[in-house]
């Protein structure tokens, strides 16, 4: 368990990453449904929201086998849309951040257990060198960053240096991020990266934004 999201920490030009305090949700089992799993994953979250702080915790990991959905961007942003969901409909504060009308409003973040929590999809559909690339076949990661796990790094400081630092070795690397996007503060856009840098945010929650075409996602309508 782990082995994809472990192998982004190794490569990661981020100097937090290999020491991040994280822990990762139960398995993804085959024998189960997406609404079997999906509640195991957000009972996880929430039990590690109720006590991320006390514990100085950076984030925890939800991998989904969603199967071939994970190699094209049109399935590995529903599947987010999808899981995200299905977190929500298990928690009243991730449900009404999910429903705000805020969503595309700077302040705006998903909340789970009234955490404030920064997401980040991983997956394979992004080719290897982008920032959000996972080395997998059938499955997605999206990692819950607690909102105060940045003041733990520093990089929440007014003076910007840690941020700084750390997008100079990113760019060094030649895995520069898109700082005009995550410059204007609108989480939700952050949340799933684009294939390129400059191209539109994508509206991951927006079920008609990432249908994949002919395919039917299970949770949809069962």
């Amino acid at each position: 368990m782990g082995e994809a999201f472990m192998a982004v920490a190794r490569g990661t030009p981020c100097p937090f990453a290999l020491n991040a305090n994280i822990e990762f949700a139960r398995p993804w089992l085959s024998n189960q449904s997406f609404e079997e799993n999906s509640e195991h994953l957000a009972a996880d979250l929430k039990s590690f929201c109720a006590n991320a702080r006390q514990r100085n915790m950076h984030g925890l990991v939800l991998e989904a086998a969603v199967g071939a959905r994970a190699l094209s961007t049109e399935g590995a942003w529903a599947s987010m849309r999808m899981l995200m969901t299905a977190i929500a409909s298990r928690d009243r504060s991730a449900s009404e951040s999910l429903k705000s009308d805020r969503i595309e409003c700077r302040g705006w973040q998903f909340t789970v257990d009234n955490t404030r929590l920064f997401v980040s999809l991983f997956a394979p559909c992004y080719p290897p060198g982008h920032t959000k690339h996972l080395p997998a076949l059938d499955t997605v990661a999206i990692f819950f960053q607690p909102d105060f796990s940045f003041d733990l790094c520093g990089i929440n400081s007014q003076d910007g240096r840690v941020k700084n630092r750390v997008r100079a070795l990113f760019e060094r690397a030649g895995k520069r991020y898109d700082t005009e996007l995550i410059d204007r503060r609108i989480e939700s856009h952050i949340y799933v990266s684009p294939l390129q840098n400059g191209d539109s945010p994508v509206r991951w929650w927006v079920a008609d934004s990432v249908k994949e075409p002919g395919a039917r996602l299970r949770s949809d309508n069962e």
